[in-house]
This record gives C-alpha cells, structure tokens and sequence, in this order.
C-alpha cells in the first residue's frame, strides 16, 4: 500500500509538477527560504467595528489573492494539497502561540459548514479541519453546531451586495447552547465578512452570549489594525 502511494505521488508529480508559491522552485508548494516571509502577525477587529454580530475577529495574514497566502489557501482548499495544510497549520501554532489571549475568549469551537452538495464535491471541509486543529491546541469542545439549509452560489465570485443575499437565511443552528456561552466561530478567509455575520447572527438568536470569528486571512482592503 505504501509502494502505491509513492509511486502515484511520483507521477502526479511528473504529470502536473508544483512549484513554490515564492520564489516559483519546482518540487514545493512553499520552499524553506519563502516560508519566513509569509506575515503572520495577525490582524484584528473589535466590538466597536462595523460587525454587529461578531463581538471581535482575528485572522492569522492578510488575504492576498495574487500572493502567497491566496495561493496557499486555494492549493489547501481546491486542491486539498496535505503539504500546504502542514504549512498553514505550523503558521497556524505560531499565531496562537503569540496571541493566546485573544483566543481565551471561548467555551465552543464551531466551523461555518458546508451545504452537503459543496461537501460531496470537495470531500472536506476545510473549515471543520481549521476548527478541530484549534480546539485540538486549546482542548476545547468542536462541535458542528451550524447546518446550511440551501446551496448556494460561490461566495468568491460575488460582490458584496450578492453575498449578503446569497447567505441570508442559509444558516441554522442546529446544537443548544448553554448560558453565556462563548463560541469561537471559524472560517478559512474573511472577505466581506457577511458570510460569518449571519452565522454570527443565528448563533445569537440561538442563545449564545459572545461570537469571536477566527479566519486564516481576512482581505487587505478590510484591514483595520495589525498586532
């Protein structure tokens, strides 16, 4: 079974080659020279931001779509590259290592689902991954509390005003909460921010007290402090 494995590695390599997502290598996603170059500094929103539903927001880098942390995040999601996932989850144990105080803010780690159809085509949910590494860390519980109810269109290829229709009402919370219960609500990438907004918003119509969202990379033009 190993033999197989190697050997299919070997000619997905030969056929459809990679390179580094730097400085453009053959034979990694991301070599040891570029890897110290990705920011991971992180960047934050507060309650006093324009996002009534999320009490704060972090994520680990910007959102760069012709960089590398645009690369790395589409090689993980489309492409479910376990290299990059490697990648992302050692930048992932640094940031957290940094800003451990702002995660203590949470009793739940829930991911923002997939619909079942997205689920099938993908065959992951690199949401769930990201939750359950994060959890995993803290030793908090991940449970799957949110249920999309429609398929829905691609949030990448819509602008603002589409986003907010096309996720309106495409949640539902599926788990009961107890009593000022504090969620850690977990995406891959922040753009807009309407898609973790109405997760935010069933949540707390559910009974949840505090909704922190926590995405790998929010986009530069929604930037509003680095840490």
């Amino acid at each position: 079974m190993q033999y197989t494995y190697h050997f299919l590695t070997l000619i997905k390599d030969l056929l459809f080659p990679i390179f580094c997502l730097g400085c453009k290598k053959e034979g990694t996603w991301l070599c040891d020279d570029c890897k110290p170059t990705v920011d991971c500094s992180g960047l934050f929103l507060c309650s006093d931001c324009d996002h009534p539903s999320l009490s704060s927001h972090a994520a680990m880098m910007k959102y760069e779509e012709h960089g590398i942390s645009g690369g790395l995040i589409r090689a993980w999601k489309y492409n479910n590259s376990q290299e990059v996932g490697q990648i992302l989850r050692f930048y992932l144990a640094k940031f957290i290592a940094k800003e451990a105080s702002w995660f203590f803010r949470a009793d739940f780690v829930v991911p923002v689902p997939l619909h079942r159809r997205r689920y099938a085509e993908r065959g992951f949910n690199q949401a769930e991954l990201l939750a359950k590494d994060i959890a995993k860390i803290f030793d908090w519980p991940c449970i799957p509390a949110l249920k999309r109810t429609c398929f829905t269109s691609q949030q990448a290829r819509l602008n603002r005003e589409a986003r907010e229709k096309n996720v309106k009402n495409s949640f539902q919370v599926t788990t009961s909460f107890p009593a000022g219960a504090s969620v850690l609500l977990v995406d891959d990438v922040y753009t807009t921010g309407v898609t973790l907004q109405e997760c935010a918003r069933v949540l707390r119509r559910a009974g949840v007290k505090e909704v922190h969202g926590f995405t790998l990379a929010r986009g530069i033009s929604n930037t509003v402090r680095n840490s």
